[in-house]
């Protein structure tokens, strides 16, 4: 059996800033990544509050981070249950079992799915959850955004630039969001902002087609190509020890969960703010703690 000193559950900005403090501290880490290195960033299409950039893409930013930490390994697994054993974690995963000394989680959230009938027949046929990713497929055409998080109003402004048309849809009458990104979107000839709505129903042939749009007033049909819906997010703690994963993770001051040595960083901890530099400086407090104790 082998025992790492620290496994790093995720590799976004936190699980890799993580990876490297731990490697530049002499520690056996391994980082175990369900899909891909970068987590969110990758669908993100400009940064502009980062420290050392202007402006960069998040699929820019993720590679700068990966080209940090060369020389730690990654297994790309998905994390079935993590339990403690002891003083020993033992991660079981859909392949392999790992032992560790010490666990940092940075798993994050997911987007959190559009809960019509109709969604999953016209996912990827006009629905879609990632408007970088998808955006360019609908070039000239008209679409909507769905939601009012900094997530919804930033993909409208990336959409702007590609699509004719595009509707921003929020439920709520007031947008809880970056003043300076919101103005962008409102100084956007291109751009309608649909609020208070809601989205009720999705329609079309072999594609999405239009939507059906409410408020306390009326109801009205949108003939639209594309629908990006952004609705929040869900944690990614299920398989979490049952003490901690209800939800996002309640951690102290050095991001230390009840279990001790279980860290949680990044965007699964519960708190107020979630942005990519907080994420950051959570991994470095979390890896100087490990190595100090």
């Amino acid at each position: 059996m082998v025992i790492r000193e620290l496994i790093i559950i995720g590799a976004g900005p936190a699980g890799m800033t993580a990876a490297l403090y731990a490697e530049r501290a002499g520690l056996d880490v391994l980082i175990i990544e369900k899909l891909y290195e970068g987590g969110k960033l990758i669908n993100i299409s400009s940064i502009e509050n980062y420290p050392g950039f202007e402006n960069i893409n998040g699929v820019d930013l993720a590679l700068n981070f990966k080209k940090n930490i060369k020389n730690v390994p990654i297994v790309y697994e998905e994390v079935l249950s993590l339990e403690k054993a002891e003083d020993i974690f033992i991660i079981q995963t859909n392949e392999n079992v790992y032992y560790a000394k010490f666990v940092i989680v940075a798993s994050g959230s997911s987007e959190r799915p559009l809960k019509l009938s109709e969604a999953e027949r016209y996912l990827n046929k006009g629905l879609s959850y990632c408007a970088v990713c998808d955006g360019s497929l609908y070039k000239g055409k008209v679409g909507a955004v769905m939601g009012g998080s900094a997530s919804a109003i930033k993909e409208t402004l990336y959409l702007s630039k590609i699509l004719k048309r595009v509707y921003l849809i929020h439920r709520r009458e007031e947008f809880r969001v970056n003043n300076i990104e919101l103005k962008k979107v409102i100084e956007k000839e291109n751009v309608t902002i649909l609020k208070p709505y809601d989205v009720i129903k999705l329609l079309g042939h072999d594609k999405l087609e239009s939507i059906i749009i409410k408020s306390n007033k009326e109801e009205k049909e949108l003939e639209i190509n594309c629908l990006f819906a952004y609705l929040g997010n869900d944690a990614n703690s299920s398989f979490l020890p049952n003490e901690i994963k209800q939800g996002y993770v309640k951690v102290d001051k050095n991001n230390e969960t009840i279990i001790k040595n279980l860290f949680v960083i990044g965007d699964l901890v519960e708190k107020e703010h979630r942005q990519i530099s907080i994420a950051i400086g959570e991994a470095s407090l979390a890896v100087l703690t490990i190595v100090n104790r």
